[in-house]
């Protein structure tokens, strides 16, 4: 899970500037999955399954920054 607090200590990130992403160490989240919720929801409980029984990393395609940015975007607003 992204860390919102740290990230808004970057000085121009409401002006629509992308930095660095922090997150919560060892804290997740699954979320935005809409429609195909139904779906990808077993998937991608058993992605955060293996990472966190066998450390192996979440397929790149399931982040959730895409979310983050909206909702910091839409903040500004």
């Amino acid at each position: 899970m992204i860390d919102a607090n740290k990230m808004f200590e970057y000085p121009y990130i409401f002006d629509g500037r992308k930095y660095p992403t922090i997150y919560h160490e060892n804290l997740y989240i699954l979320n935005g999955l809409g429609a195909r919720g139904f779906v990808l929801a077993p998937y991608l409980a058993k992605e955060l399954a293996n990472l966190m029984i066998e450390q192996k990393p979440i397929d790149k395609r399931a982040d959730n920054e895409r979310l983050f940015w909206n909702w910091v975007r839409k903040m500004k607003q």
